[in-house]
């Protein structure tokens, strides 16, 4: 079996990055509910949390790509990413914070 990660599969580490990103806006929520006074991270039509976590890891993921690019991210992978994301602030917005 290679160790290359097959074309088209989501591999482990996109789950896990996914994950911790999950886990920043689970944390950020409460945050700006409660010291801020704001509620923007999954609120409006394009949903600015996801978005912007989107951007740092694509930032991330460029630099990966210039210096060590057998470790960068593929499309699928950060596809992957991004949907964890929006399906998390999606539960968010559906229950507050109850969720």
């Amino acid at each position: 079996m290679s160790s290359q990660p097959q074309p088209g599969r989501v591999g482990p580490r996109a789950v896990v990055l996914g994950a911790m990103c999950v886990a920043a806006l689970a944390a950020a929520n409460p945050y700006l509910t409660f010291v801020y006074r704001v509620w923007s991270v999954g609120s409006g039509s394009l949903l600015s949390g996801p978005v912007v976590m989107l951007l740092v890891v694509l930032l991330l993921n460029g630099a990966l790509l210039r210096f060590v690019p057998r470790y960068a991210f593929r499309r699928g992978e950060l596809l992957a990413v991004y949907a964890m994301m929006i399906v998390s602030v999606g539960l968010a917005m559906q229950g507050g914070l109850l969720y």
